[in-house]
């Protein structure tokens, strides 16, 4: 250790979506400025910096996917593109001064609880391979859930080989890696994969027809349809001028969207929804399809995809779809797992991201996250942002935070909100450590399994990332179950009785009484049932009255 280390109260990691939104909260909340965000990338933006394919866009109402206190009347489309979001990003950061916070090209390689200092010893690396240290109060992990590619067995040490040494020696990379793309023009690609990434670039990249695009896959998708439409200069200008007009629509979409959720767990409208899923897929894609493409598992059991064209692709004679999944290389292409070979110029792995491991050693009390997480059979947190034996360790977007209908910039906005009230005591020198309780942690988990990974959960009804395990077969460690409205709910504040706290002498003690999860939350669910039920009930009640009035009313619903 060397004999001077600098200090600072907060080091976040990653310079993403959650790392700059929680730095914009430190300076706009708290009017604190001592904190430091290492980033292993060259700017900002994370995800929407790495994803730079064709075509990438969210599949969330960009207005909800934007901080709610820097609402951009001048998006042009339902949903952004990937350079517009990055920009979105890169101007917040000049706007709140946080380039001078990062260190870019640098990597967190461990940070490890000091109990006499009541600190994190952080190591840092940059890219020519030095080594930095300091010492922070507090640590703020958002590293994101979707920022290191996941490979099919084998692929990942094949492509770190030399070229000399592969046994495939085409170019291929992954998806998340588009700037190691080579020109398409005149080649046949392999992709492999078919879930969100690859539906947004296969038809953009089969709209020349001189590029033949083969499509290598296991398992069919849930598609729905959104719209990507323009908003008017009326629109965009009402959105900046009329006071609540934006505000009142960011609230619209997130409450539409959160009760059609609602919709779709409690009543049964999610049988509907599976029907029309359903009658969608098989109107939009080619006949010679049908026997494959509809899912045998329910919505819900992976993410559904925003059809943005893919299904349209198919009908292309430069776009064919293989069902047997990728097996390995052959010297000219791809192996199938039925023993086809499928000769390729070029291949792109749209096989998603590793999401059931920690790659940061952050050490606590009694081992790393990454133990801890192996000994709860896969990633566990106390609402996806603390965990135990862990003092002043914050995560965002952690464990079973992903809301398929949901905004992440909105659920990492809560989780930022909950963070501030538990450090601030850190801070202003009141506590020198805070962290949940195991009994806390076990009690939120033990409620949120029984709906995610019990024999009727949907999750269970397939393999997916949203599971736990190589095989993507353990627990559903990645969503959450109920509407987002819920998660605001459980993190509107602390409930400080669930949380080991300790002053500046390290003495122990109690800063509120203990409220754990399960007791605040079926009263809301509760509410939340009745709500749906009352609507669905007086929608049924008002369909019977007209039809008494208006003869064969209702009868084709």
């Amino acid at each position: 250790m060397p004999n001077e280390v600098e200090s600072v109260s907060v080091v976040i990691i990653g310079a993403g979506i959650g790392g700059l939104t929680f730095a914009i909260a430190l300076k706009r909340k708290l009017r604190f400025d001592d904190f430091i965000i290492y980033e292993k990338a060259d700017d900002v933006g994370g995800t929407w910096r790495d994803n730079c394919y064709p075509g990438c866009s969210s599949d969330i109402p960009i207005h909800w996917y934007s901080l709610y206190s820097d609402l951009d009347p001048e998006w042009p489309n339902v949903l952004g593109y990937q350079p517009q979001i990055e920009a979105y990003w890169q101007k917040l950061s000049r706007k709140y001064g946080l380039y001078k916070k990062i260190s870019f090209r640098t990597r967190v390689i461990s940070a490890e609880w000091d109990s006499q200092k009541n600190m994190y010893y952080v190591t840092a690396q940059s890219g020519n391979g030095n080594e930095t240290y300091c010492w922070a109060k507090v640590v703020v992990s958002a590293v994101g859930l979707l920022s290191e590619p996941a490979y099919p067995p084998g692929v990942e040490e094949e492509i770190t080989r030399s070229l000399d040494t592969r046994v495939f020696k085409g170019p291929m990379w992954h998806s998340s890696r588009w700037c190691e793309a080579v020109p398409l023009q005149g080649k046949t690609v392999g992709v492999i994969g078919n879930a969100a990434s690859a539906a947004q670039f296969i038809p953009i990249i089969s709209k020349d027809p001189t590029v033949k695009v083969v499509n290598v896959c296991r398992t069919p998708n849930w598609y729905i349809s959104l719209p990507n439409s323009t908003y008017s200069n009326v629109t965009k200008w009402a959105f900046a001028h009329v006071p609540l007009t934006m505000r009142g629509y960011y609230y619209w979409v997130s409450f539409r969207d959160d009760f059609i959720f609602c919709l779709r767990k409690y009543t049964a409208f999610g049988k509907l929804s599976l029907r029309a899923a359903k009658e969608y897929i098989l109107a939009r894609s080619p006949k010679k399809y049908h026997d494959k493409i509809v899912p045998d598992f329910p919505i819900g059991c992976k993410r559904y995809i925003v059809d943005v064209g893919y299904l349209d692709s198919l009908h292309r004679d430069n776009v064919e779809v293989n069902w047997n999944g990728f097996k390995e290389f052959y010297s000219d292409g791809v192996l199938t797992g039925a023993g086809e070979q499928i000769p390729v110029d070029a291949i792109i792995f749209a096989t998603g991201f590793k999401v059931s491991e920690y790659l940061v050693r952050v050490v606590g009390t009694n081992g790393s996250i990454q133990q801890f997480y192996l000994s709860q059979g896969g990633p566990t947190a106390h609402i996806g942002t603390t965990v135990p034996t862990f003092p002043n360790f914050f995560m965002l977007y952690g464990p079973n935070t992903v809301m398929g209908h949901g905004s992440v910039v909105c659920t990492v906005e809560c989780q930022v909100g909950y963070v501030l009230q538990l450090l601030s005591p850190i801070l202003d020198g009141r506590l020198s450590s805070v962290y949940v309780t195991q009994e806390a942690c076990d009690d939120y988990n033990t409620y949120m399994q029984s709906q995610l990974s019990s024999p009727n959960s949907p999750m269970m009804k397939c393999t997916s990332w949203f599971r736990a395990g190589p095989d993507q077969s353990g627990k559903v460690i990645s969503t959450f179950p109920d509407p987002w409205l819920a998660f605001w709910w459980y993190l509107r504040r602390p409930a400080w009785g669930d949380f080991e706290c300790y002053d500046r002498k390290s003495r122990r003690i109690a800063l509120g009484a203990s409220q754990h999860w399960r007791d605040i939350s079926r009263p809301f669910s509760g509410l939340f049932l009745d709500i749906i039920n009352a609507c669905v009930s007086g929608f049924l009640r008002a369909r019977r009255m007209i039809s008494n009035f208006v003869p064969g009313y209702g009868s084709e619903l």
